[in-house]
């Protein structure tokens, strides 16, 4: 038997209520049907507006800002800190850092041992290149290098420092210390100045 036999062999009044309430629910059901994709584009349409004024204020904020940026970078290399920096157009830089150390160690009297060169690494637009040096020293070379690898034309940075004294040390005597330095310097990379103002000319 189906819904519909179901349905006419109810009361005549329970046909009416049944009718009354179909009708109801019917037009309901036309009406989300209707209404739900219409509500549903104008919400991706808020959506898309609210995208496109987020990028477009963007894109005017870059623009404003793109000539001191861009005069910045401009001067960048011009800057006694970019000064500091090695440059691998003047040859390799490990090379020239180990040129650095070795001359600040004969400067300081210093006994240099070994220089075994640390692999290079990245720094954000800057290169990082590495020597590990072991040199014996007195307490007052050591303090004497110090002042010397600071007052380097480039700028070196000592990220670990390992001092080894003899066991045995007589009160008359200053006695050589075995020194381990992990120093560093940052190689300047005037391609990625380049790229990044290539970059900004590209968001015009």
């Amino acid at each position: 038997m189906t819904i519909a036999d179901h349905v006419s062999a109810l009361p005549p009044r329970v046909q009416r209520a049944l009718a009354l309430l179909f009708v109801p629910a019917a037009l309901l059901a036309i009406c989300a049907s209707l209404l739900w994709p219409a509500l549903h584009a104008y919400h991706a349409q808020l959506e898309w507006r609210d995208m496109a004024a987020h990028t477009l204020a963007r894109q005017r904020g870059l623009a404003a800002i793109e000539a001191t940026v861009r005069e910045q970078l401009t001067a960048l290399p011009r800057l006694e800190s970019w000064q500091r920096l090695y440059r691998e157009a003047q040859g390799s830089a490990a090379i020239a850092l180990q040129s650095d150390i070795s001359g600040a160690l004969s400067a300081s009297h210093a006994r240099p041992q070994s220089f075994t060169p640390i692999a290079p690494t990245s720094a954000g637009p800057l290169s990082k290149v590495g020597l590990r040096v072991a040199a014996a020293m007195t307490i007052d070379q050591l303090r004497e290098l110090l002042h010397q690898i600071e007052a380097l034309r480039h700028f070196v940075r000592i990220e670990r420092l390992v001092i080894v004294a003899p066991p045995l040390q007589r009160p008359e005597e200053n006695p050589a210390l075995t020194v381990t330095l992990e120093v560093f310097g940052f190689v300047s990379n005037d391609a990625a100045v380049n790229a990044a103002l290539t970059a900004q000319s590209g968001n015009q």
